[in-house]
């Protein structure tokens, strides 16, 4: 009535049972490619938002450069010169004469744009740091 167990008896039980068992905290391949396809979008977020900070940067600097243009009322008479200057120095000094009363506005406006921008850029970078630790 005893039988003699031995490896031969016990291989059809065994013969579904994967041979790594992974722990209840690890992360399977499934799930480890759900992260990285969301560390991706997070990143690609990010580069949106600092190209975007890039772009008022630039924007930031036109209007202050204007400010000083307005404020030392420099002439742009030199454009003039330029092929098809009439029509350029025409716009220059409309945009100009516009920007003379609202710069302050817009430089005000870009510069806590660009705050709040490079705070979400900083907090994306650090939930990838949080996922990849």
């Amino acid at each position: 009535m005893n039988k003699i167990i031995n490896k031969n008896n016990l291989a059809p039980i065994f013969e579904n049972v994967p041979n790594i068992i992974n722990a209840p905290l690890e992360l399977t391949d499934a799930e480890k490619l759900n992260y990285i396809s969301d560390l991706v979008n997070i990143l690609q977020s990010n580069l949106i938002v600092n190209l975007v900070m890039v772009y008022m940067s630039f924007t930031l600097i036109f209007i202050i450069t204007v400010k000083i243009i307005t404020d030392k009322n420099i002439k742009i008479e030199i454009v003039k010169k330029f092929p098809l200057g009439k029509f350029l120095y025409i716009i220059l000094s409309k945009l100009i004469s516009s920007w003379r009363f609202n710069n302050i506005a817009w430089t005000y406006f870009m510069l806590i744009s660009l705050l709040i921008l490079s705070s979400i850029s900083t907090y994306g970078i650090y939930i990838c740091l949080a996922v990849l630790s």
